[in-house]
């Protein structure tokens, strides 16, 4: 078996993270749900993602952090030949850096200090470590899997915490999203790989949710333990799912190979 990494990792920068892609995301189980093909596609860098990234960067590691890693584009009319040339001189500078836009910085300046008003989200975000990354060998099938929660326990209890920037934090449009996203795989799937390497105890997996648009809503959820366990048996099912492809070496364009039939929904007129 190859040497692979175990452990809590606080040194590992994010674009060494998702380059280690020997080991099992969930991300990589989101794809794979789709059909076992899809999770050889890598996924798309959209301003979206670019986005959701220097948010979190913002909030969990603070301004300083932040400016290590972003970096706000100047004003340059692309347009024109000048423009051009500044704007790959600029680039050029700061290759390193993701690129946002001053409106997104603002949007994320006021999405924090909404979340500093908040009386349990400000809370939570005062605990925990912030950005680390998690390493294991699954047990059952010997695959290496990796997670990269937002906030882990410090000490001898606490919450795993995941900061979630959406479009709707009601409760039923994000118990959706829980659903659509695979969000309870992902906390089923982020608790046992710190159950793996720490002796700490998980006293609740917690979303703090918040709208991208004003006035930034905070909402603060937390998931029952039927929900959890739900998680936990669909990371199963995936993750045996890959090391099936694995064995096999091959990754399938399809998730069903019999046919199938659709029958006419009730909303439809169905008696």
């Amino acid at each position: 078996m190859p040497d692979y990494l175990t452990g809590i990792f606080s040194n590992i920068s994010h674009d060494e993270y998702h380059n280690m892609v020997d080991y099992v995301s969930n991300s990589y189980l989101g794809r794979l749900d789709r059909c076992p093909a899809a999770a050889k596609v890598p996924s798309e860098d959209t301003p979206t993602f670019a986005f959701g990234r220097a948010y979190h960067s913002f909030v969990l590691d603070g301004p300083e952090s932040f400016g290590r890693d972003f970096i706000v584009a100047p004003e340059i009319n692309k347009r024109t030949k000048e423009g051009k040339a500044e704007w790959a001189k600029f680039t050029e500078a700061n290759k390193e850096k993701t690129v946002i836009s001053v409106d997104d910085l603002k949007a994320i300046e006021a999405m924090y200090g909404a979340l500093a008003i908040h009386p349990v989200a400000a809370v939570l975000l005062g605990k925990g470590r912030s950005e680390t990354s998690i390493f294991w060998v699954d047990a059952e099938t010997g695959l290496p899997c990796k997670v990269r929660p937002d906030r882990i326990p410090d000490g001898d209890h606490g919450v795993i915490l995941d900061l979630k920037s959406v479009a709707s934090a009601e409760l039923g449009a994000f118990t959706r999203a829980c659903m659509n996203f695979g969000y309870g795989r992902e906390a089923g799937m982020y608790i046992e790989g710190f159950n793996n390497v720490s002796n700490a105890t998980v006293d609740a997996f917690v979303f703090i949710c918040q709208e991208k648009d004003e006035p930034y809503r905070v909402e603060v959820y937390t998931l029952e333990d039927l929900f959890i366990e739900y998680g936990k048996r669909e990371f199963r099912r995936l993750i045996t799912l890959e090391a099936e492809c694995r064995k096999n070496n091959f990754w399938p364009h399809y998730k069903h190979e019999e046919i199938r039939t659709i029958y006419l929904p009730n909303w439809a007129g169905r008696d």
